[in-house]
This record gives structure tokens, C-alpha cells and sequence, in this order.
């Protein structure tokens, strides 16, 4: 019940039950025709050669709209007769691809084996018989569900579930519609319950304590024990009661904290300046975070010690970082001139191919993190160094309203910096202060129209309609409800001279204040994350009288007037506990003796409406932060997506 959250043995079990779906089909040759969407999943979990060899599986084709009727002709009329094997996702869309009608037809086909993705969320034993909706849609079908996990990303701690965007990369928290957005949110939340639950199912875990913030959150969460409360047999209450409560503490949390985007408005608006942020901004991640789009670069966090080392650092000291790394493994190749027995040469030459290896990534990411400092110093459309400043300018009221403004009309007078930076400050002015004064945002229209074509209407309509974006007028609309300078005091999101003392090399790799992914700035959602646990930051900048320092268990205990002050009366928090609460709670202390083996809580961080990779760099060191401080948890992320501005 304490849960194995062993995160590295999802691929393994996922490659392991499509291998089976596939053999049960049938034994004679097989065409595998999959849904695009699917493949860097199927590329993550096993070859085209452990494909075959595993399974009937010979051939496979994509299920292209423009292309796959042509492959599969050719196919087939240069090989012997093959089953045809479709693997769909159909977890976004909830419809089936079109040309799957257009295949039936054209191939006359009387049966559609389809193997498609969905959730595991209770016993198998206990799945129910009924019709699934791609019947409907295709009566010829005969279903093969195929439970999937979220896999490991950036490293064991990072889930990315991928249901944010649907196929036509429409993100379902803030849709292009806003029309359907309570559609599309429902959708996107019963994805991430049955996410969640897949994982609590295949972990064995049990959930101790939830909190939620924000609508959807709540209601995320209120469904989702619903749903377990339905499933739970006699005698899982019976190890509950066992396990927790007074008759045996084992004093086990798993904690679950739900999150969503409109919660912080502010970080997806920022320059992400951690290696990995970075990196999105300038090249992009594709959608699994393992390769660069703009660049022939992949990225795996299991071989490359180099990339687990420096993704979450501030870009700026990954040079330092580098140099170490390079005079470190000099020093070990200049080993080879002091090897003078038999032994000592020996282990030089056995070490050699992983030193060759080592070499090989230290000079891909030297060339890479050269390759981004080229852009920031000499690309003119990205005016670096000048964003970054106005972001700091924007985030601590250095500049009146008006000055702000005139800031963006140059940029957009000149011409060089993109439509989707400019729109970024803008919607980071508006929702710093509390919106912009009407008639400067109706003279910002027009030069947006001018610059970037009547087009900018549209964009800057949607922007409004999620709360982005508001007449100074109306700014009771934004999300939040107090200006930041205030906000800022509250959460102490703008913390000064926290390095003052710290030194250089130490600061590289282990920086000390949580405000090093972004311009200086601590995302609100690491801050609410953070004082769930520990409140010296909030007991000095919002109340003295803090009911606890730290805290073994998330807790919103006497926050509820801060959430009322920042967001309104409108905007949901609730906190829970799930199991039996003891008698007795355990003291926190930090009595870890060097080299003991200490056992975490695991802490479920889920996200709805997509994090951003600054947020998942913060998130991280706060982890280590806490436990120094003898709160011992394993943040385990759950994301539905990366989130990215859309314009």
C-alpha cells in the first residue's frame, strides 16, 4: 500500500503488454499501421527489430491521410496477404481517424483489428463488458485496449501524461474556441484522473493527504475520490484502517497536490533561463522533451550523466559547469601517462570507451549551450538581454504604466522582436497591473495590426477571453485580483540579494535561491508549493503567526484569506486527508547520518493545463531544499502537457 513508485519500469511493462496485444491477434504476419501521435511513444519503448522479433509484426506503415492508402497498396501487392493491425489514440479526440473508413472501404475489409490507447483504472478482473464508443464509430472493429502509463521525461521524477494538446494542437485548458472550453476541460480532466489513477493502481499506492488549488483542481480532485471510494473493496479499507490511524502508524504519506495553469499566469510569460528552458525557448522540445526541433539533438537522461547534471542549472553557470567537466575528464585521460603497472593500465583501457562517451556529450552540449550564447549575443529579433530587463522592470513596478507602454510601442516600431515576445509583455503588463488603460490598449491594437496583419485581433480576443489580457477598466477580470508588487510581497516571489554570500562554484551547481529559472523571479506556484510544507518565507513577508514552520503533511491551515486576497472569492482550495489520521504525530528532525538510506515521502505533484520546464527546475531544487530542512519527499511531477504560448 506504501506504493513502488519504480517510474523507469513503466517502458518495460508498456513494451511488454503491446508485445502480447499484438500476439494475441493473431499468429500470421502482421502490417502495423500507426497513428503519427503514437510513434515517439512506440520509438521510446522498443526497436522495429525487438518489434518483429516479439511479435507477428513485418511490416509498419503510418496512418498518414495523404499517404497511407498509397503505402498499404504497395505493400500488399509486393508481399504475401498480412493482417492489418491499426494503433490509435484516441484519448484527446474521442473520435476516430477519418481515413480508417476510407481504408475499410478501400480494402473491403469486413473486420479492423485496433489495438488503441486508453487508462487502466481498476482491476482487470473487474473491467466492464460494455460497447466502447470507437464501436459506434466503426462497427467492423474489434478492440484491443492497450493500457499505457505516463513515461519518465526529463528524468525518473517527471511524467508527462501528453493529453493537453489534441491532434490538432489545440490546447484543451485554453482552447482556440473558448466556447467549448468546459468540453474540452472535462476531457483533459477525466484524462488526468484516469492518469492518475493508472499510476496509483500500477504503483500499489494509497493517497494520505490531497490538496488542490484552483476550479478545476478541486474538482479534479473530488472526482477522483469519488471514484476510488466506488472501487475500494472491504478489504482495502480494512488495510487502510490497519496501516493508518491508531492501530498501527506507519507513518506512510503519499501526498497528492493538484495544481493548474490559471493559478499562475505570470511564469509562462517569462524568458526560462535554466539550460532546459532555455533550450524549449530558443529550439523547442518536441512534444516527449528528447529532442530539439530547430536542432539534430537528442536528449536521454538514462546515458547522459551530462544532460542529468546541467538540464535544471541556470544557463549562466553552465559554462563553469562545463570547464570543470572538461579540466575532470582531461585529468583522467592524462591518467594513462602515470599507469605504470600491468593493473593501471588495464583499467585505463577499459575505461576508455566510457571516457570516449563522456567526450563525445561534453562536446554536444559545449557546441549547444555555444551554439544558444550565439543567439543571445548576435540575433537582433530576440533583443535578449533587453526582454529580460523589461520582464524585471514589469515584475518590480520599476516603471509607470505609461513608460511600460511606450517600451512596447518601440518594439514594435522597430520591427525586429516577434509578434508572440511582444504579446507575452504585454499580457505580463496587463496582468501585473491589473490591466491596461483603454485607450493605450486600442493604440496598441492598431500597431499590432499594422506590424502583424489583422490576424493580432484574434490572438489578442483569446488572450482576453482567458483572463490574459484586460482593459484597466474591467481589470476585476484578470485572475488575479491585487496587483503583483503586492503579490510579490506576500509570497516573496522577488527575492533580493539571496546570494549574497554564497560561493560562485557551489552556486552552479547547487543554487540557493529558487528564483534561478527566471529573471529573478520565484514562480507562484513554487512559492504555494513550497508553503504547503514550510512557511519561513511566508511567516516574515505575510503573518508572523504561521500555525506551523514545518510540516510533514501539505497543509492550507490559515492561508485561506491570502488565496481570497490574490484571487478572489471565486477561485476553489481544499485540502483533505484520505486515511485515518493518527493519534500521535511523529516530531520532523533532521537526524540523517552520513551515508544512511533514507526512505521519502512521495508527494504527487500533478499539473493541469501544462507546466512550464523553468517550473520543473524550481520544483526540483525546492525538493532538495526541503529535505535539508528534514521534510524528506519525493516530488514526483504529473503533467498533462509542456506549456506553451500559443498564438
Amino acid at each position: 500500500m506504501s506504493g513502488n513508485w519504480n517510474t523507469r519500469s513503466f517502458k518495460k511493462l508498456l513494451a511488454t503488454d503491446l508485445c502480447q496485444i499484438l500476439s494475441s491477434i493473431c499468429a500470421s504476419d502482421q502490417i502495423l499501421i500507426i497513428q503519427p501521435e503514437i510513434l515517439p511513444l512506440l520509438n521510446k519503448l522498443l526497436t522495429f527489430t525487438q518489434l518483429t522479433d516479439q511479435t507477428p509484426v513485418r511490416k509498419i506503415v503510418i496512418l498518414d491521410d495523404t499517404q497511407v492508402v498509397a503505402d498499404l497498396e504497395n505493400v500488399t501487392s509486393t508481399m504475401p496477404p498480412m493482417e492489418l493491425v491499426f494503433l490509435i489514440d484516441v484519448k484527446t479526440n474521442l473520435t476516430i481517424p477519418s481515413i480508417l473508413t476510407k481504408i475499410r472501404d478501400k480494402f473491403a475489409l469486413t473486420k479492423m483489428n485496433i489495438v488503441y490507447q486508453t487508462w487502466k483504472t481498476q482491476p482487470t478482473n473487474h473491467l466492464e463488458e460494455l460497447p466502447h464508443f470507437i464501436k459506434s464509430q466503426l462497427s467492423e472493429s474489434v478492440l484491443f485496449p492497450w493500457f499505457i502509463l505516463p513515461i519518465p521525461q526529463l528524468d525518473d521524477n517527471v511524467l508527462i501524461a501528453d493529453v493537453l494538446y489534441n491532434d490538432d494542437n489545440d490546447n484543451l485548458y485554453h482552447p482556440k474556441r473558448p466556447s467549448v472550453t468546459n468540453s474540452t476541460r472535462s476531457i483533459l480532466r477525466d484524462n488526468m484522473m484516469n492518469c492518475v489513477l493508472s499510476l496509483l493502481q500500477a504503483t500499489n499506492s494509497t493517497i494520505s493527504d490531497t490538496v488542490s488549488i484552483g476550479n478545476e483542481s478541486t474538482t479534479f480532485i473530488n472526482q477522483l475520490k469519488a471514484k476510488i471510494d466506488s472501487d475500494e473493496t472491504v478489504d482495502d479499507v480494512f488495510i487502510k484502517s490497519t496501516l493508518y490511524g491508531n492501530k498501527y502508524d506507519t507513518n506512510l504519506e503519499t501526498d497528492l497536490i493538484v495544481l493548474e495553469r490559471d493559478v499562475d499566469p505570470i511564469t509562462p510569460m517569462l524568458t526560462q533561463l535554466s539550460y532546459v528552458g532555455i533550450l524549449d525557448d530558443f529550439f523547442q522540445f518536441d512534444h516527449s522533451v528528447s529532442s530539439l526541433s530547430k536542432k539534430d539533438v537528442k536528449f536521454n537522461y538514462t546515458d547522459d550523466d551530462i544532460w542529468q547534471d546541467i538540464k535544471y542549472c541556470n544557463f549562466g553557470t553552465i559554462g563553469p559547469i562545463l570547464n570543470k567537466m572538461a579540466k575532470d575528464l582531461q585529468l583522467k585521460y592524462d591518467s594513462r601517462h602515470t599507469a605504470e603497472t600491468v593493473g593501471e593500465i588495464k583499467n585505463f583501457v577499459e575505461s576508455l570507451s566510457t571516457l570516449q562517451e563522456n567526450q563525445k556529450l561534453l562536446n554536444m552540449h559545449t557546441t549547444l549551450s555555444s551554439d544558444v550564447l550565439d543567439e543571445v549575443e548576435n540575433n537582433p529579433k530576440l533583443q535578449f538581454s533587453r526582454i529580460l530587463e523589461f520582464e524585471q522592470d514589469i515584475l518590480s513596478d520599476s516603471y509607470h504604466s505609461n513608460d511600460l507602454y511606450l517600451k512596447i510601442i518601440d518594439l514594435i516600431h522597430e520591427g525586429e522582436v516577434s509578434q508572440e515576445k511582444i504579446l507575452k509583455l504585454i499580457c505580463l503588463i496587463s496582468i501585473c497591473k491589473r490591466g491596461i488603460k483603454d485607450h493605450e490598449l486600442d493604440s496598441l491594437k492598431v500597431d499590432l495590426v499594422d506590424r502583424f496583419g489583422v490576424e493580432s485581433l484574434l490572438v489578442l480576443q483569446k488572450l482576453q477571453s482567458i483572463k490574459y489580457l484586460a482593459n484597466r477598466s474591467k481589470g476585476n477580470t484578470l485572475i488575479l485580483k491585487k496587483d503583483y508588487k503586492m503579490i510579490s510581497k506576500w509570497l516573496e516571489t522577488l527575492p533580493i540579494d539571496e546570494n549574497e554570500n554564497s560561493n560562485a562554484e557551489n552556486e552552479a551547481f547547487s543554487p540557493t535561491s529558487l528564483s534561478f529559472a527566471f529573471c529573478g523571479v520565484v514562480p507562484i506556484t513554487v512559492r504555494i508549493l513550497q508553503f504547503l510544507y514550510e512557511r519561513t518565507t511566508l511567516s516574515k513577508s505575510y503573518s508572523a503567526q504561521q500555525p506551523f514552520i514545518l510540516s510533514k503533511e501539505p497543509s492550507l491551515n490559515s492561508t485561506t484569506d491570502l488565496f481570497e486576497k490574490i484571487y478572489g472569492d471565486k477561485m476553489e482550495v481544499q485540502e483533505a486527508r484520505w486515511v485515518p489520521t493518527p493519534s500521535k504525530r511523529l516530531p520532523i528532525h533532521n537526524n540523517k547520518k552520513k551515508g544512511a538510506i533514507q526512505n521519502y515521502d512521495i508527494s504527487l505533484i500533478v499539473f493541469l493545463g501544462g507546466i512550464t520546464l523553468g517550473e520543473i527546475a524550481v520544483i526540483k531544487h525546492l525538493q532538495e531544499s526541503l529535505r535539508v530542512k528534514g521534510i524528506h519527499k519525493r516530488f514526483i511531477i504529473i503533467a498533462d502537457g509542456i506549456f506553451r504560448f500559443q498564438i
